[in-house]
């Protein structure tokens, strides 16, 4: 089995491993998700599809956001913590769609920080899809948490 890169937080007791199944967000109902090209702090990657190994990290995925709006994503102990500033709260309130699927054409992206993204170069089908009424609904169903902070937080 693959082994998460060595960012990963292995004193917390998390699982290293590739799990079988992986998740992604989407504000998009799609049948088959393509590789695409998306910011990211890290240069040549090309298009991939994006996943995680937690469902709710996806979920803070699914909708357009970027670090300097003020928006965080961290993971403590296996729990995603989104944390958005009140002003930005509108892009959450809309209905996302997080698919699952089988994580034998992913593997682990050392790039991104929080060990917890995985990426493939190939077209994937979900073999489920789970409808939420918004962002949060999303996140919290999967344990994790959304704050929203003031300005002054920023």
């Amino acid at each position: 089995m693959e082994r998460k890169p060595e960012n990963v937080e292995k004193d917390q007791g998390l699982n290293i491993e590739k799990p079988p199944l992986v998740y992604h967000g989407s504000s998009v109902e799609i049948a088959e998700l393509e590789p695409r090209e998306r910011f990211t702090p890290a240069e040549g990657v090309g298009n991939r599809v994006y996943a995680s190994d937690l469902p709710a990290f996806a979920a803070a995925h699914s909708f357009p956001w970027h670090s300097g709006e003020g928006v965080e994503l961290d993971v403590d102990e296996g729990t995603a913590i989104l944390r958005v500033p009140t002003r930005l709260k509108e892009r959450l309130m809309v209905p996302v769609f997080i698919y699952t699927m089988p994580s034998e054409s992913f593997n682990w992206v050392p790039e991104e920080s929080t060990g917890h993204t995985l990426g493939t170069s190939m077209s994937v089908r979900p073999t489920n899809v789970e409808r939420f009424n918004t962002v949060e609904d999303a996140i919290t169903h999967f344990g994790g948490q959304v704050i929203y902070k003031d300005e002054s937080e920023a």
